[in-house]
């Protein structure tokens, strides 16, 4: 049993319980406005009625309840869920009316997990629910439902078909052969197959952890000429302290932002130049170390002072990466020669902004969208995105059983070191659809879910 809404007061707050004792904790506690009792509800439809305490049959609240059979339930067993009036006291009186029927708190995300544990959903597809819940964009919306629709899975699915199907062909060799050679050599076409199918696979990692952390965008330039005005117009929010003095950044500040539906950290950073003291060298320190890991880079110029030193610095620095160039402050008089920064920009995006009228930053917004959009070549269809470290941690070990296994094919090595490999790939496979998952492994899986889920 648990809350299924998130804390606070809203319109609506859902109260939902599984398992073998549903029924009869729901007789207990809901009357329908239809009969005295529970058993006026129709399964998978909303019925509307009333909780009571079960000890002192004092009315809680006015709901609409839901009993939903297993299997074909959530989590396969038995569901109810009690849609209240979303109050604090009225939903910590259905909870503790719930314990006082019978019921107990459910665990971090035990709905998911018993909905595995059924086979509902096979582990991809459960640790897909939390992505969604934690979308924060259309990307990786779209892929934690695709995965959730099971197109990881069906790829794995495939792969352990083939990987088996070799198996088996190994396993009868070292059972019926004569020896432990391979007489007649086993196609090598399966194996390399297997192994191409990995690699696309983890080609994708990178737009996943993108579409799951959120694309790393780092502006960069020298004091004061504006990178924190700048965000805090995209972001549409002061969450970088701005004043007429320079230095006022110190640390990174990061500021989430959609971007043509991908999620993007905008990360403002301490300016550039001689530090005045220890605590704004170690500013410019970790300002240096977010730019050289950063998805995008907007090195940032005061187009009403010449270039100095730092300026060129950046620009040659970021020259050879993902990065675009913003000349602010277009409201001044200018004192930089555009040309010479196209020239230095070379083929990269020159957006002419003014963090004070706002003049360009809806093009700056349209610039940094396509760029985000353009590193990802890949166009969007039904191939799996791999969003999850978990898996690509395990497709990482499958590889190397895969070339390993290869090499030995290729070598004609003892049949039994060719059956290790294929079995210690279709093991690390089995990790992802939790196949092979240990009680270690599901409990630090759920733990991260919300208590409801």
């Amino acid at each position: 049993m648990a809350i299924a809404t998130p804390p606070g007061e809203g319109a609506i707050g859902i109260v939902r319980l599984s398992g073998p004792a549903v029924r009869t904790i729901t007789k207990r506690l809901f009357r329908s406005r239809r009969a005295e009792t529970a058993e006026g509800m129709v399964p998978y439809r909303l019925t509307l009625g009333s909780l009571h305490d079960p000890d002192s049959g004092r009315a809680i609240d006015e709901v609409m309840t839901v009993f939903m059979p297993g299997p074909k339930s959530y989590t396969g067993e038995d569901m109810v869920e009690f849609q209240a009036h979303g109050g604090r006291a009225v939903l910590a009186g259905i909870v503790g009316s719930s314990l006082a029927a019978g019921a107990r708190p459910a665990s971090p995300g035990e709905f998911t997990r018993r909905a595995f544990l059924n086979g509902r959903l096979d582990l991809a597809q459960a640790e897909a629910v939390i992505d969604l819940i934690l979308s924060r964009s259309r990307g990786a919306r779209e892929a934690a439902l695709g995965q959730l629709g099971g197109r990881l899975s069906a790829a794995i699915g495939a792969l352990c078909d083939s990987l088996g199907d070799m198996a088996a062909a190994v396993e009868a060799t070292i059972e019926f052969g004569e020896d432990e050679g391979l007489e007649e050599p086993l196609p090598p076409a399966p194996i390399e197959n297997a192994i191409g199918t990995v690699r696309e696979l983890l080609a994708g990692e990178g737009e996943g952890r993108v579409l799951r952390e959120g694309l790393q965008v780092t502006f960069a330039g020298r004091t004061n000429v504006g990178k924190s005005s700048i965000i805090n117009i995209l972001v549409n929010s002061s969450r970088s302290i701005v004043t007429p003095h320079p230095g006022t950044t110190r640390d990174t500040v990061e500021s989430p932002l959609n971007l043509e539906g991908i999620s993007a950290l905008l990360i403002d950073t301490a300016g550039f130049g001689p530090p005045r003291d220890a605590v704004e060298e170690e500013g410019i320190r970790r300002s240096r170390e977010r730019l050289i890991t950063a998805d995008l880079a907007v090195v940032v110029l005061d187009s009403s002072e010449p270039l100095d030193e730092s300026d060129r610095d950046l620009l040659d620095s970021t020259r050879c990466r993902p990065s675009l160039v913003v000349l602010n402050k277009s409201d001044l008089p200018a004192l930089v020669d555009a040309g010479e920064v196209r020239q230095l920009a070379q083929d990269r995006p020159v957006v002419e902004t003014s963090a004070k009228t706002g003049a360009g930053l809806e093009e700056l917004r349209r610039v940094l969208g396509r760029s985000a959009r353009s590193l990802f070549p890949r166009p969007e269809g039904e191939d799996p995105i791999l969003t999850n470290s978990r898996h690509a941690d395990a497709l990482r070990r499958t590889l190397a059983a895969l070339e390993r296994a290869k090499e030995n094919l290729e070598r004609q090595s003892p049949i039994d070191m060719l059956a290790s490999d294929i079995r210690a790939a279709l093991s690390s496979l089995g990790e992802i659809t939790g196949e092979t998952v240990t009680e270690e492994i599901l409990d630090r899986i759920f733990s991260n879910f919300c208590v409801g889920k």
